[in-house]
């Protein structure tokens, strides 16, 4: 058999290897005999061997033709992995053996030996057996020199290219024409790596021999509790995720039904239930494919660290404790941290745009800019003058003199930290217990911003594409900071942490592909998955929502309620209630100086974590210079990604959404008229609490075998008070809501109308501010048509079931009976004086004239 390491590889040898796999033996005529496989064999045994030592003298055990190559081949994939350069070297010795696989000369042999390592696992954790199962299962698709890729160009037509070269902290790649032999530069998410039709049709089908296999060693890894200081604890971590990945593919390529039996007959789906519960300790904004390219990135082998721990014992120590600082930092930034002084705080405008300028033109740290600004004596001519100096082309050159004075302003590294990731950090699932009764509402939230309708509206879809790019990049982002702050030395214990997390996300995936496709014949029952009560589904069911997309999220949705056990569902419909009462979404207003002042070039950003989108209002009173004074904004620092103009009078100024969860904006003016300026609020959107909530009950209200099982009233008291306490498009789906609990209730089951009280307030307020205000247009406000049909049709219902007088006196107020006793007074006066026939009505009139 071969060692597991020492082979001396060098380039050249993969190079080699990869030309002799791209060049298999042909299945036809004129093909070469299988003596050709042997004689591989003892090409191999003869140069490497002596050399090498690389088979056990007295090894005498029959194997058949290619297998000595065969166990080569592997055994220097597994090397590459421990390599400096594991990923490219280990994906270039990957797609050899799939070349190799291909060929029918050599597909009987790497088969048997695929089948020997993978039942090894997971019991012998070698790094052959590793390897051999990252090729089984796919290596996460990375744009190495030499992959096959499909160019996405901007008119979405397709061109097949290779990768010359990847520019990981830009992404972006050098891509050549295989048809044109044309160069180009293009970014990353206009790149399909490609795979083979017949390779592709083979890998699945060996999936789909070890499904069973697979899920023994996920059932194995999840019930041993391992901790990170464990010898093997990083190799079973991964060993884990690579054996979800390959049920959740198996899962992708074949039926529900084909496979049922591998889960419902072992414990597995109780410890998917688990495994998915925990949090994956990492920001949300990873996604799963740079988590496991980072794993395989950062690899080293336990040996290389039990030999660095007998001389940098130290060090290591010393590593670990800085990142444990680093993560409590991010979680919640200490009080001197707080404290740091903001560079740009005390400037006057000029100076301060000068430093946003050289800050942004430069790529120079405002620290040292504030150094060189106090050494400048803060004169801001000179501290240009000085700036401009400094700059060779390529960076800021500084002294000793500058590093030193610039300490005070340098920020601490919780604050360099990428902010998103420090705030949206996914976490364990906590299950609050599900509240008998809600607070009761004795007066709706004011509208502070309402809705107004859009003829035209970015789509969902829109929306969504837009923000997976963004996603795409700030992960990469991420990726590529942790690869450079980070080298293949005593990095175990957080490569633990980075397994264990892309285990979880795989493990999520395998859940949500077996719900997708649940049996009918099967009930959802709390025994099956091991639910900690009925509420458990509804926060899996949350999970999920930020895990896929959103056809494949209603597909699951309706699979557990068709099949979900009657006494789960009242549970379920009350946490989805107590969801939707989640406080309403982060609003922020930027606005100008009213008028603005000329020479003006101001900069800024909102950001608001967790947003997957920003909707934009501006206020009716904006105005500038039309043609000279312009506020752009943008979704990218550089304002070139989803970019908006405004300018001129206050019909130019519209409404619209911004994907992602950062807008940056910049206002310029020259120097002649100036005019009101500008005024926005910024409204995030997320996949948060609340859209799970409204999802659920939307799904649940709808479907004809739910409903009779349903707590019509208990969810009408919940959601009246989250139509009183939300605002905005909240406040409109949970009128939606209870607009379909009206019409589904029931004698049996009536629900309390009288808590309408506080909406019919907000509802007449609307009304008498209409008739009071003539000047705005005709057009009823979204808030406005809904409260008028839910009041409609709420009447309506209180007269079929007997209830419209106990209805309307619940409803009515005080000063609800005072205007209608002035306005009758009104009415009879003006009769009384048309007829001329004076009364007290009459007199009240004269007086009030």
């Amino acid at each position: 058999m071969f060692p597991e390491e020492g082979f001396g590889i060098t380039s050249g040898h993969v190079t080699s290897l990869k030309v002799a796999g791209s060049h298999s033996p042909p299945d036809g005529p004129g093909a070469r005999p299988s003596t050709h496989v042997s004689e591989v064999d003892a090409a191999v045994i003869k140069i490497l061997s002596a050399k090498h030592n690389l088979f056990a003298s007295g090894d005498n055990s029959i194997v058949p033709d290619g297998w000595k190559t065969t166990h080569l081949l592997f055994s220097l994939g597994a090397v590459c992995l421990d390599s400096r350069v594991g990923l490219d070297w280990a994906c270039s010795m990957a797609e050899i053996l799939r070349s190799l696989n291909s060929a029918p000369l050599w597909r009987d042999v790497i088969a048997t030996f695929t089948d020997h390592c993978i039942k090894q696992l997971p019991f012998q954790l070698k790094h052959t057996n590793i390897f051999t199962l990252l090729v089984l299962v796919g290596f996460p698709q990375v744009l190495c020199v030499g992959t096959r890729c499909v160019y996405m160009d901007n008119a979405n037509e397709p061109h097949n290219v290779i990768i010359l070269k990847h520019f990981t902290e830009k992404n972006r790649a050098v891509i050549v024409d295989v048809k044109t032999r044309k160069r180009k530069t293009v970014k990353d998410y206009q790149l399909v790596q490609k795979g083979g039709g017949q390779e592709c049709s083979d890998s699945q089908a060996q999936l789909s021999q070890y499904s069973q296999h697979f899920a023994f060693i996920a059932s194995h890894l999840l019930q041993t509790s391992m901790d990170s200081h464990c010898p093997e604890a990083v190799e079973a971590t991964w060993v884990l995720s690579l054996a979800l990945k390959g049920l959740y593919k198996t899962l992708k390529a074949h039926d529900f039904e084909e496979t049922h039996a591998t889960f419902f007959q072992t414990d597995l789906l109780k410890l998917l239930v688990k495994k998915c519960s925990k949090g994956t300790g990492f920001s949300k904004t990873w996604l799963l494919r740079d988590l496991e390219i980072l794993s395989i990135m950062l690899y080293s082998s336990k040996k290389e660290i039990s030999s660095l721990a007998e001389h940098g014992d130290l060090e290591l120590d010393e590593r670990g404790d800085q990142e444990e600082e680093v993560e409590q930092s991010v979680s919640s930034p200490s009080e001197p941290e707080q404290k740091k002084l903001d560079p740009l705080e005390s400037l006057d405008e000029p100076t301060r745009i000068c430093f946003l300028m050289a800050h942004d033109a430069l790529n120079a740290p405002l620290h040292i800019l504030w150094a060189i600004y106090e050494l400048q004596m803060k004169r801001t001519d000179s501290f240009f003058l000085e700036v401009q100096k400094r700059f060779d082309g390529d960076e800021l050159t500084t002294d000793d003199r500058i590093r030193t004075l610039a300490q005070k302003w340098q920020p601490s590294r919780s604050l360099r930290l990428d902010e998103q990731s420090a705030k949206a950090v996914d976490t364990d699932m906590i299950i609050l217990p599900c509240l008998s009764r809600p607070t009761r509402c004795d007066k709706a939230t004011p509208e502070s911003n309402p809705v107004t309708q859009k003829l035209i509206s970015s789509t969902e879809s829109e929306l969504q594409q837009s923000y997976a790019k963004q996603r795409r990049s700030k992960s990469a982002a991420l990726l590529h900071k942790e690869l450079n702050c980070k080298s293949k030395r005593a990095v175990r214990d957080y490569l633990f942490r980075v397994n264990e997390a892309t285990a979880i996300l795989y493990a999520r995936h395998v859940l949500a592909s077996l719900l997708a496709e649940w049996p009918g014949h099967v009930p959802v029952s709390e025994d099956i998955l091991e639910l900690s009560g009925p509420a458990h589904m509804t926060y899996i069911f949350d999970m999920f929502m930020q895990l896929e997309e959103k056809h494949r999220w209603e597909k699951i949705l309706q699979k557990v309620l068709q099949g979900c056990q009657e006494n789960m569902l009242g549970t379920m419909a009350l946490a989805a209630c107590q969801f939707m009462e989640e406080p309403g979404m982060e609003v922020q207003v930027r606005e100008s100086k009213h008028p603005y002042n000329n020479n003006t070039n101001f900069e800024d950003k909102v950001h608001i974590p967790g947003a997957i989108y920003l909707s934009i209002k501006f206020d009716s009173q904006c105005n500038t210079e039309e043609g000279c004074d312009e506020l752009a904004m943008a979704s990218s620092s550089d304002f070139q990604q989803d970019r908006h103009n405004f300018s001129g009078s206050q019909q130019k100024w519209k409404d619209f959404e911004l994907p992602g969860d950062t807008l940056y904006y910049r206002f310029t003016s020259d120097m002649s008229n100036t005019e009101w300026g500008y005024k926005f609020t910024v409204t995030a959107g997320h996949l948060g609490r609340f859209q799970t909530g409204f999802e659920i009950l939307k799904q649940m209200l709808s479907e004809e075998r739910v409903i009779p099982h349903l707590p019509l009233a208990k969810m009408w008291e919940w959601l009246v008070g989250v139509a009183c306490r939300q605002t905005g498009h909240q406040r409109l789906k949970a009128i939606h809501l209870l607009l379909r609990i009206v019409q589904c209730c029931t004698h049996s089951d009536l629900c309390d109308l009288s808590l309408l009280k506080p909406l019919w307030q907000l509802f007449t307020h609307m009304e008498y501010s209409l008739y009071e205000d003539v000047t705005q247009p005709g057009i009823l406000l979204p808030l406005h048509r809904a409260l008028t049909e839910l009041f409609f049709v709420t009447e309506n219902r209180a007269q079929e079931l007997g209830l419209l007088q106990d209805y309307l006196l619940a409803l009515t107020t005080d000063d609800h009976l005072l205007r209608c006793a002035a306005q009758a007074l009104q009415n009879i006066a003006a009769i009384s004086l048309a007829i001329n026939y004076p009364n007290k009505a009459t007199c009240l009139w004269n007086v009030q004239c």
